[in-house]
């Protein structure tokens, strides 16, 4: 039997609504990210962006020099990362500095080159249990050859489209 992961919140907010601020600067984030690692967390999610309700969007260059150097850090402490982020370029430069996930609240919906990010590192970065081919073609989705189900293929219409992609052949990472 699988087991279930655990993922730490670590947001390097003042304003998060999560845990007050608490995290903001990065002493303070990789004190609770050391914290987490000895609680036993498997991913740590670091946020450089308030989602609650009323809070204004930070600029792009303040979310990316507050999410990098903490997920170049934590990376380095043998973490695993995942960014999350709506922006795609924060999210690539956390990926640059080692975040393996990519948490988007919006779905990709938020930034147009999200889905485009994503498609790109996906053979690379997320697809870990053995091969498999991903088709779509005439907007069905299939995998090894079985088409799936219209209620599946309705459900990620709007990826797919975003994607743009007819063929992606995707392989784990070789360990």
């Amino acid at each position: 039997m699988e087991r279930t992961l655990v993922m730490g919140i670590l947001n390097v907010t003042p304003d998060s609504f999560a845990d007050g601020g608490k995290f903001f600067t990065f002493d303070q984030a990789i004190e609770r990210a050391k914290e987490m690692i000895s609680e036993g967390v498997d991913v740590i999610d670091v946020g450089g962006e308030s989602t609650r309700p009323g809070a204004k969007r930070v600029s792009e260059q303040d979310e990316i020099d507050r999410v990098v150097p903490v997920v170049t850090e934590l990376v380095s402490l043998g973490a695993n990362v995942s960014v999350d982020t709506m922006r795609s370029k924060t999210a690539e430069a956390a990926i640059g500095a080692g975040a393996k996930y990519v948490n988007d609240v919006s779905g990709g919906l938020a930034d147009e080159n999200m889905a485009k990010l994503i498609n790109a590192l996906v053979a690379d970065k997320l697809i870990e249990k053995g091969n498999f081919k991903l088709d779509i073609n005439d907007g069905k989705l299939s995998l090894n050859g079985k088409v799936q189900s219209e209620e599946i293929n309705q459900k990620y219409k709007t990826l797919i489209d975003a994607i743009g992609n007819t063929n992606i052949q995707i392989k784990p990472e070789e360990r």
